[in-house]
Protein backbone atom coordinates (compact mmCIF):
# COMPACT_ATOMS: atom_id res chain seq x y z
CA UNK A 1 0.00 0.00 0.00
CA UNK A 2 1.17 3.89 -0.53
CA UNK A 3 1.18 5.45 2.63
CA UNK A 4 2.12 8.65 0.63
CA UNK A 5 -0.85 9.96 0.63
CA UNK A 6 -2.34 8.76 3.72
CA UNK A 7 -3.99 10.96 6.35
CA UNK A 8 -1.48 10.56 8.49
CA UNK A 9 1.98 10.74 6.57
CA UNK A 10 5.03 12.10 8.48
CA UNK A 11 5.68 14.93 6.41
CA UNK A 12 2.85 16.59 5.58
CA UNK A 13 -0.12 17.86 7.78
CA UNK A 14 -3.32 16.51 7.50
CA UNK A 15 -6.10 17.63 5.38
CA UNK A 16 -9.46 18.88 6.90
CA UNK A 17 -12.43 16.51 7.49
CA UNK A 18 -16.13 16.95 6.16
CA UNK A 19 -17.78 16.69 9.26
CA UNK A 20 -18.58 13.30 10.90
CA UNK A 21 -21.00 12.43 13.23
CA UNK A 22 -19.43 12.19 17.03
CA UNK A 23 -17.91 8.87 17.02
CA UNK A 24 -18.99 6.08 19.92
CA UNK A 25 -16.70 4.81 22.48
CA UNK A 26 -15.49 1.93 20.69
CA UNK A 27 -12.20 2.40 21.71
CA UNK A 28 -13.02 2.85 25.29
CA UNK A 29 -10.69 0.66 27.59
CA UNK A 30 -9.06 -1.03 24.77
CA UNK A 31 -6.04 -0.39 26.42
CA UNK A 32 -6.83 -3.12 28.63
CA UNK A 33 -6.07 -5.76 26.06
CA UNK A 34 -2.78 -7.56 25.21
CA UNK A 35 -2.08 -7.46 29.01
CA UNK A 36 -0.55 -4.28 29.86
CA UNK A 37 0.44 -3.66 33.13
CA UNK A 38 -0.91 -0.09 35.07
CA UNK A 39 2.00 1.66 33.73
CA UNK A 40 2.87 5.20 32.60
CA UNK A 41 1.62 3.42 29.43
CA UNK A 42 -1.42 2.49 30.05
CA UNK A 43 -1.85 6.09 32.20
CA UNK A 44 -1.31 7.60 28.97
CA UNK A 45 -3.33 5.71 26.47
CA UNK A 46 -6.47 6.15 29.18
CA UNK A 47 -5.80 10.00 28.95
CA UNK A 48 -5.23 9.97 25.13
CA UNK A 49 -8.61 7.94 24.71
CA UNK A 50 -10.46 10.11 27.22
CA UNK A 51 -9.25 13.35 24.99
CA UNK A 52 -10.07 11.60 21.93
CA UNK A 53 -13.87 10.78 23.42
CA UNK A 54 -14.37 14.56 24.23
CA UNK A 55 -14.15 15.17 20.38
CA UNK A 56 -15.59 15.27 17.07
CA UNK A 57 -14.04 13.24 14.19
CA UNK A 58 -13.25 16.21 12.10
CA UNK A 59 -11.83 18.21 15.18
CA UNK A 60 -9.82 15.35 15.90
CA UNK A 61 -7.76 15.70 12.22
CA UNK A 62 -7.98 19.43 12.81
CA UNK A 63 -6.44 19.05 16.08
CA UNK A 64 -3.15 16.95 14.22
CA UNK A 65 -3.55 19.62 11.53
CA UNK A 66 -2.65 22.46 13.67
CA UNK A 67 -0.93 21.43 16.86
CA UNK A 68 0.66 18.60 15.86
CA UNK A 69 1.88 17.81 12.02
CA UNK A 70 5.10 15.79 12.85
CA UNK A 71 7.54 15.97 10.53
CA UNK A 72 11.13 14.20 9.84
CA UNK A 73 13.07 17.37 9.97
CA UNK A 74 12.19 17.52 14.02
CA UNK A 75 11.62 13.96 15.08
CA UNK A 76 14.69 11.47 16.33
CA UNK A 77 14.81 8.28 14.59
CA UNK A 78 16.05 6.94 17.67
CA UNK A 79 13.36 8.07 19.76
CA UNK A 80 10.99 6.31 16.88
CA UNK A 81 13.05 2.98 16.79
CA UNK A 82 12.53 3.38 21.00
CA UNK A 83 8.92 3.74 20.73
CA UNK A 84 8.40 1.14 18.42
CA UNK A 85 9.65 -1.07 20.98
CA UNK A 86 7.74 -0.15 23.79
CA UNK A 87 5.06 -0.42 21.98
CA UNK A 88 5.44 -4.12 20.46
CA UNK A 89 2.64 -5.66 22.19
CA UNK A 90 -0.17 -3.02 21.39
CA UNK A 91 -2.97 -3.78 19.14
CA UNK A 92 -3.89 -1.70 16.49
CA UNK A 93 -6.88 0.42 17.90
CA UNK A 94 -4.50 1.09 20.73
CA UNK A 95 -2.36 2.79 17.44
CA UNK A 96 -4.75 4.06 16.73
CA UNK A 97 -5.01 6.02 20.50
CA UNK A 98 -1.65 7.17 19.93
CA UNK A 99 -0.98 8.33 16.69
CA UNK A 100 -4.41 10.34 17.00
CA UNK A 101 -3.63 11.36 20.25
CA UNK A 102 -4.99 15.20 20.42
CA UNK A 103 -4.04 15.91 24.04
CA UNK A 104 -0.43 15.98 23.47
CA UNK A 105 0.04 13.14 26.21
CA UNK A 106 2.35 11.60 23.50
CA UNK A 107 5.09 13.03 21.95
CA UNK A 108 5.55 13.22 18.34
CA UNK A 109 7.67 10.59 18.01
CA UNK A 110 5.81 8.55 19.57
CA UNK A 111 2.92 9.32 17.35
CA UNK A 112 4.92 8.51 14.38
CA UNK A 113 6.22 5.50 15.97
CA UNK A 114 2.46 4.04 16.17
CA UNK A 115 1.43 5.17 12.31
CA UNK A 116 4.33 3.28 11.00
CA UNK A 117 3.26 0.45 13.22
CA UNK A 118 -0.17 0.54 12.30
CA UNK A 119 0.37 0.64 8.54
CA UNK A 120 3.18 -2.42 8.79
CA UNK A 121 0.81 -4.33 10.09
CA UNK A 122 -1.77 -3.19 7.61
CA UNK A 123 0.39 -4.20 4.29
CA UNK A 124 1.44 -7.50 6.13
CA UNK A 125 -2.47 -8.20 6.43
CA UNK A 126 -2.83 -6.91 2.66
CA UNK A 127 0.14 -9.73 1.52
CA UNK A 128 -1.79 -12.26 2.68
CA UNK A 129 -4.66 -11.59 0.74
CA UNK A 130 -2.77 -11.34 -2.75
CA UNK A 131 -1.21 -14.46 -1.62
CA UNK A 132 -4.30 -16.18 -1.45
CA UNK A 133 -5.46 -14.30 -4.48
CA UNK A 134 -2.93 -15.09 -6.74
CA UNK A 135 -3.71 -18.80 -6.39
CA UNK A 136 -6.63 -18.52 -8.18
CA UNK A 137 -7.04 -20.16 -11.82
CA UNK A 138 -7.43 -16.46 -13.70
CA UNK A 139 -6.40 -13.02 -13.37
CA UNK A 140 -9.75 -12.02 -13.06
CA UNK A 141 -10.70 -14.25 -10.13
CA UNK A 142 -7.93 -13.11 -8.60
CA UNK A 143 -8.64 -9.61 -8.55
CA UNK A 144 -12.14 -10.41 -7.26
CA UNK A 145 -11.39 -12.07 -4.70
CA UNK A 146 -8.47 -9.64 -3.39
CA UNK A 147 -11.08 -6.93 -3.46
CA UNK A 148 -13.58 -8.60 -1.61
CA UNK A 149 -11.05 -9.67 0.74
CA UNK A 150 -10.17 -5.66 1.26
CA UNK A 151 -13.53 -4.75 1.66
CA UNK A 152 -14.21 -7.25 4.18
CA UNK A 153 -10.81 -5.75 5.73
CA UNK A 154 -12.21 -2.10 5.21
CA UNK A 155 -15.25 -2.70 6.84
CA UNK A 156 -13.84 -4.11 9.50
CA UNK A 157 -11.51 -1.22 10.65
CA UNK A 158 -12.91 0.97 13.82
CA UNK A 159 -13.63 4.97 13.33
CA UNK A 160 -10.17 5.90 14.32
CA UNK A 161 -9.05 3.30 11.64
CA UNK A 162 -10.15 4.93 8.44
CA UNK A 163 -8.49 8.13 9.31
CA UNK A 164 -5.51 6.16 9.34
CA UNK A 165 -5.53 5.58 6.04
CA UNK A 166 -6.42 7.89 2.40
CA UNK A 167 -10.00 8.54 1.19
CA UNK A 168 -8.58 6.73 -1.89
CA UNK A 169 -7.14 3.45 0.39
CA UNK A 170 -9.17 0.92 -1.40
CA UNK A 171 -8.55 2.29 -4.54
CA UNK A 172 -4.96 2.49 -4.53
CA UNK A 173 -4.41 -0.87 -3.09
CA UNK A 174 -6.52 -2.58 -5.90
CA UNK A 175 -4.84 -0.94 -8.73
CA UNK A 176 -1.26 -1.93 -7.45
CA UNK A 177 -2.31 -5.51 -7.27
CA UNK A 178 -3.77 -5.22 -10.70
CA UNK A 179 -0.41 -3.82 -12.04
CA UNK A 180 1.03 -6.79 -10.58
CA UNK A 181 -1.14 -9.23 -11.83
CA UNK A 182 -0.22 -7.69 -15.26
CA UNK A 183 3.26 -7.87 -14.92
CA UNK A 184 3.48 -11.72 -13.68
CA UNK A 185 1.39 -12.57 -16.73
CA UNK A 186 3.91 -10.75 -19.16
CA UNK A 187 6.00 -12.51 -17.16
CA UNK A 188 5.07 -16.12 -17.07
CA UNK A 189 6.50 -16.98 -20.20
CA UNK A 190 10.24 -16.66 -19.49
CA UNK A 191 9.63 -16.59 -15.88
CA UNK A 192 9.64 -20.31 -14.50
CA UNK A 193 12.70 -20.90 -16.24
CA UNK A 194 14.82 -18.53 -14.74
CA UNK A 195 13.09 -18.46 -11.25
CA UNK A 196 14.60 -22.40 -11.39
CA UNK A 197 17.94 -21.24 -12.96
CA UNK A 198 18.50 -18.90 -10.07
CA UNK A 199 17.06 -20.35 -7.14
CA UNK A 200 19.67 -23.52 -8.20
CA UNK A 201 22.42 -20.64 -8.45
CA UNK A 202 21.29 -19.71 -5.01
CA UNK A 203 21.31 -23.05 -3.59
CA UNK A 204 25.01 -23.36 -5.18
CA UNK A 205 25.81 -20.54 -3.92
CA UNK A 206 24.67 -20.71 -0.19
CA UNK A 207 24.37 -23.56 0.38
CA UNK A 208 26.84 -25.78 -1.71
CA UNK A 209 24.18 -27.33 -4.28
CA UNK A 210 22.45 -29.39 -1.50
CA UNK A 211 19.45 -26.93 0.38
CA UNK A 212 18.68 -28.05 3.62
CA UNK A 213 15.16 -27.61 5.38
CA UNK A 214 14.21 -24.50 7.46
CA UNK A 215 15.63 -24.93 11.21
CA UNK A 216 12.90 -24.31 13.29
CA UNK A 217 13.72 -20.14 14.93
CA UNK A 218 12.38 -21.18 18.29
CA UNK A 219 14.75 -23.23 19.17
CA UNK A 220 17.70 -21.54 16.93
CA UNK A 221 20.00 -20.88 19.80
CA UNK A 222 19.43 -24.03 21.46
CA UNK A 223 22.87 -26.29 22.16
CA UNK A 224 22.09 -28.51 19.54
CA UNK A 225 21.93 -25.28 17.35
CA UNK A 226 24.66 -23.25 18.49
CA UNK A 227 26.90 -24.28 15.82
CA UNK A 228 24.35 -24.33 12.79
CA UNK A 229 24.63 -21.75 9.99
CA UNK A 230 22.12 -18.67 9.82
CA UNK A 231 21.70 -19.41 6.60
CA UNK A 232 19.83 -22.62 7.51
CA UNK A 233 17.33 -21.07 9.28
CA UNK A 234 16.33 -18.97 6.29
CA UNK A 235 12.68 -19.83 5.49
CA UNK A 236 10.91 -21.04 2.37
CA UNK A 237 9.81 -17.04 1.46
CA UNK A 238 13.41 -15.66 2.46
CA UNK A 239 14.63 -18.10 0.27
CA UNK A 240 12.76 -17.01 -2.87
CA UNK A 241 13.68 -13.55 -1.94
CA UNK A 242 17.38 -14.16 -2.28
CA UNK A 243 17.43 -16.34 -5.56
CA UNK A 244 15.75 -13.08 -7.29
CA UNK A 245 18.17 -11.18 -5.91
CA UNK A 246 20.62 -13.68 -7.50
CA UNK A 247 18.43 -12.65 -11.15
CA UNK A 248 19.16 -9.32 -10.47
CA UNK A 249 22.60 -9.63 -8.91
CA UNK A 250 23.39 -11.61 -12.25
CA UNK A 251 22.00 -9.24 -14.84
CA UNK A 252 23.28 -6.03 -13.07
CA UNK A 253 27.11 -7.14 -12.07
CA UNK A 254 26.59 -6.82 -8.15
CA UNK A 255 28.68 -8.46 -6.38
CA UNK A 256 27.37 -11.42 -5.07
CA UNK A 257 29.40 -10.91 -1.56
CA UNK A 258 26.73 -8.36 -0.93
CA UNK A 259 23.96 -10.88 -1.19
CA UNK A 260 25.57 -13.70 0.81
CA UNK A 261 25.91 -10.51 3.77
CA UNK A 262 22.49 -9.79 3.54
CA UNK A 263 21.39 -13.36 3.80
CA UNK A 264 23.71 -13.98 7.07
CA UNK A 265 22.00 -11.24 8.32
CA UNK A 266 18.58 -12.07 7.56
CA UNK A 267 19.54 -15.77 8.64
CA UNK A 268 20.86 -14.40 11.99
CA UNK A 269 17.53 -12.67 12.62
CA UNK A 270 15.18 -15.57 11.75
CA UNK A 271 17.74 -17.52 14.28
CA UNK A 272 17.39 -15.42 16.78
CA UNK A 273 13.86 -15.89 16.82
CA UNK A 274 12.89 -13.08 14.51
CA UNK A 275 15.51 -11.25 17.09
CA UNK A 276 13.33 -12.25 19.86
CA UNK A 277 16.62 -13.98 21.87
CA UNK A 278 18.80 -10.74 21.43
CA UNK A 279 18.74 -8.36 23.97
CA UNK A 280 18.79 -4.34 24.16
CA UNK A 281 22.51 -3.88 24.36
CA UNK A 282 22.15 0.11 24.94
CA UNK A 283 20.45 -1.23 28.58
CA UNK A 284 22.80 -1.80 30.61
CA UNK A 285 26.10 -2.75 29.37
CA UNK A 286 28.99 -1.13 31.09
CA UNK A 287 32.59 -1.17 30.97
CA UNK A 288 35.00 -2.46 33.41
CA UNK A 289 35.04 1.03 35.17
CA UNK A 290 31.46 1.85 35.54
CA UNK A 291 30.72 3.43 32.62
CA UNK A 292 27.52 2.61 30.58
CA UNK A 293 28.02 1.52 27.05
CA UNK A 294 26.22 2.90 23.88
CA UNK A 295 26.48 1.77 20.47
CA UNK A 296 25.50 3.35 17.30
CA UNK A 297 26.03 3.32 13.52
CA UNK A 298 28.32 5.39 11.50
CA UNK A 299 27.09 8.65 10.38
CA UNK A 300 26.83 7.08 6.96
CA UNK A 301 24.94 4.49 8.18
CA UNK A 302 22.40 6.30 10.13
CA UNK A 303 22.11 8.64 7.32
CA UNK A 304 21.50 6.05 4.60
CA UNK A 305 18.99 4.25 7.39
CA UNK A 306 17.02 7.60 7.83
CA UNK A 307 16.88 7.74 4.64
CA UNK A 308 15.05 4.36 3.89
CA UNK A 309 12.63 4.50 7.12
CA UNK A 310 11.50 7.69 5.44
CA UNK A 311 10.84 6.89 2.22
CA UNK A 312 7.70 5.54 0.60
CA UNK A 313 9.39 2.18 -1.28
CA UNK A 314 9.59 0.45 2.22
CA UNK A 315 5.53 -0.46 2.88
CA UNK A 316 5.79 -1.35 -1.14
CA UNK A 317 8.85 -3.99 -0.61
CA UNK A 318 8.70 -7.45 -0.45
CA UNK A 319 11.22 -7.91 2.07
CA UNK A 320 10.34 -8.19 5.48
CA UNK A 321 9.19 -5.74 7.48
CA UNK A 322 10.13 -7.51 11.19
CA UNK A 323 13.76 -7.60 9.77
CA UNK A 324 14.32 -4.01 8.47
CA UNK A 325 12.87 -2.85 12.03
CA UNK A 326 15.14 -5.04 13.60
CA UNK A 327 18.30 -4.52 11.80
CA UNK A 328 18.26 -0.62 11.61
CA UNK A 329 18.02 -0.51 15.49
CA UNK A 330 21.44 -0.08 16.67
CA UNK A 331 20.97 -1.67 20.05
CA UNK A 332 19.83 -5.03 18.64
CA UNK A 333 22.32 -4.87 15.14
CA UNK A 334 24.91 -2.71 15.21
CA UNK A 335 27.30 -5.58 16.94
CA UNK A 336 26.31 -8.25 14.57
CA UNK A 337 25.25 -6.94 11.13
CA UNK A 338 27.69 -7.93 8.41
CA UNK A 339 25.78 -6.49 5.16
CA UNK A 340 25.79 -3.07 3.47
CA UNK A 341 23.11 -0.45 4.58
CA UNK A 342 23.23 1.16 1.10
CA UNK A 343 22.27 -2.25 -0.45
CA UNK A 344 19.78 -2.91 1.67
CA UNK A 345 18.18 0.48 0.39
CA UNK A 346 19.01 -0.30 -2.43
CA UNK A 347 17.37 -3.46 -2.48
CA UNK A 348 14.38 -2.45 -0.51
CA UNK A 349 13.89 0.22 -3.50
CA UNK A 350 14.16 -2.33 -6.09
CA UNK A 351 11.47 -5.02 -5.04
CA UNK A 352 9.32 -2.22 -4.27
CA UNK A 353 9.47 -1.30 -8.11
CA UNK A 354 10.80 2.37 -7.42
CA UNK A 355 14.04 4.36 -8.97
CA UNK A 356 16.90 3.54 -6.70
CA UNK A 357 18.67 6.29 -4.63
CA UNK A 358 22.05 4.44 -5.51
CA UNK A 359 22.73 2.96 -8.69
CA UNK A 360 23.67 -1.06 -9.00
CA UNK A 361 26.98 -0.18 -10.10
CA UNK A 362 27.84 1.11 -6.76
CA UNK A 363 27.64 -2.88 -5.76
CA UNK A 364 30.03 -4.52 -8.46
CA UNK A 365 32.43 -4.76 -5.73
CA UNK A 366 32.21 -5.55 -1.93
CA UNK A 367 34.89 -4.26 0.27
CA UNK A 368 34.80 -5.59 4.04
CA UNK A 369 35.34 -3.16 6.49
CA UNK A 370 38.73 -2.50 7.52
CA UNK A 371 37.83 -2.12 11.80
CA UNK A 372 35.12 -1.72 14.01
CA UNK A 373 34.89 1.91 13.52
CA UNK A 374 33.69 1.44 9.81
CA UNK A 375 30.43 -0.85 11.40
CA UNK A 376 29.79 0.92 14.58
CA UNK A 377 30.83 3.76 17.15
CA UNK A 378 30.83 2.93 20.67
CA UNK A 379 30.51 5.54 23.07
CA UNK A 380 30.65 5.20 27.15
CA UNK A 381 28.83 7.87 29.27
CA UNK A 382 30.63 10.52 31.81
CA UNK A 383 28.89 9.40 34.86
CA UNK A 384 30.29 5.97 36.77
CA UNK A 385 28.16 3.27 38.03
CA UNK A 386 29.53 2.41 41.59
CA UNK A 387 30.55 -1.28 41.57
CA UNK A 388 30.34 -2.69 45.20
CA UNK A 389 34.44 -3.10 46.93
CA UNK A 390 34.49 -7.21 47.76
CA UNK A 391 35.72 -7.93 51.29
CA UNK A 392 38.36 -10.00 49.83
CA UNK A 393 40.07 -10.43 46.65
CA UNK A 394 42.49 -13.52 45.23
CA UNK A 395 44.77 -13.18 42.33
CA UNK A 396 47.01 -16.20 41.41
CA UNK A 397 46.46 -18.22 44.74
CA UNK A 398 47.46 -15.08 46.73
CA UNK A 399 44.43 -13.62 48.64
CA UNK A 400 44.13 -9.98 50.78
CA UNK A 401 41.54 -8.26 53.24
CA UNK A 402 40.43 -4.88 51.41
CA UNK A 403 40.02 -1.85 52.95
CA UNK A 404 36.19 -2.68 52.96
CA UNK A 405 36.80 -6.00 54.59
CA UNK A 406 38.96 -4.62 57.40
CA UNK A 407 36.08 -2.32 58.26
CA UNK A 408 33.89 -5.06 58.13
CA UNK A 409 36.14 -7.23 60.58
CA UNK A 410 37.27 -9.46 58.08
CA UNK A 411 40.66 -11.27 58.70
CA UNK A 412 42.24 -14.13 57.19
CA UNK A 413 44.41 -16.38 58.70
CA UNK A 414 46.80 -17.94 56.90
CA UNK A 415 50.98 -18.85 57.15
CA UNK A 416 53.23 -18.43 54.54
CA UNK A 417 53.29 -22.31 53.67
CA UNK A 418 49.42 -22.37 53.10
CA UNK A 419 49.92 -21.11 49.91
CA UNK A 420 53.62 -22.21 48.70
CA UNK A 421 52.37 -24.21 45.81
CA UNK A 422 54.69 -26.51 43.89
CA UNK A 423 55.90 -24.75 40.09
CA UNK A 424 55.89 -28.25 38.87
CA UNK A 425 51.70 -28.76 39.80
CA UNK A 426 49.94 -30.75 37.33
CA UNK A 427 46.70 -32.47 37.08
CA UNK A 428 48.15 -35.78 38.12
CA UNK A 429 49.37 -33.78 41.87
CA UNK A 430 45.87 -32.48 42.75
CA UNK A 431 45.94 -34.23 45.75
CA UNK A 432 49.25 -32.05 46.88
CA UNK A 433 46.67 -29.39 46.25
CA UNK A 434 44.15 -30.28 48.37
CA UNK A 435 46.75 -31.15 51.46
CA UNK A 436 47.97 -27.61 51.06
CA UNK A 437 44.85 -26.39 52.06
CA UNK A 438 45.64 -27.13 55.49
CA UNK A 439 47.76 -26.21 58.02
CA UNK A 440 50.00 -29.14 58.90
CA UNK A 441 50.04 -28.23 62.54
CA UNK A 442 47.02 -27.18 63.35
CA UNK A 443 44.88 -29.54 60.54
CA UNK A 444 42.41 -26.64 60.16
CA UNK A 445 41.72 -24.93 56.87
CA UNK A 446 43.57 -22.03 56.61
CA UNK A 447 41.55 -20.38 53.27
CA UNK A 448 38.90 -18.29 54.05
CA UNK A 449 39.13 -19.16 57.75
CA UNK A 450 37.15 -15.60 58.13
CA UNK A 451 34.06 -17.45 56.80
CA UNK A 452 34.01 -19.70 60.63
CA UNK A 453 34.38 -16.44 62.25
CA UNK A 454 31.89 -14.00 60.17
Amino acid sequence: MDISGSKLKANAALPPKAYVQKHTNTHQSVFHNNNISISSLASKLRGAQQAIDRKQLNQLTQSWTQQNNPTTKHISQKAVGSAKREFEKLSQQQLEIIALDPSGTFSDSEKLAAYQMWHMHDQNVQTEFKRDAVKMDSDIDAKALFKQSLDTHYEGFSSLGKLMVSNQYKEQALLQFASNITRLERDTTVGSAQSNKYYALMVEDLFGGHEPDVRSKVDGMSLSNLNTHPYEFLTKEDRNLLSEMYQYGEQNNVDFKFIHQFANDLGNYRKHNDGKLLSNFNQGHFDEHGHQLTVQFTQKDQATITDLLASDALSASSIDKGFISFITEPSTSALSHQGSFQFLQHMVEVTAETDPSIPASEFSKFHSPANVSERYIMTKSDTVVNKPEPDVVCKNGHCEVTDKGRENGVTLEQSSQDFEFSAALNSTSIDALIQQRMNAKTQQNAWYKWLANK
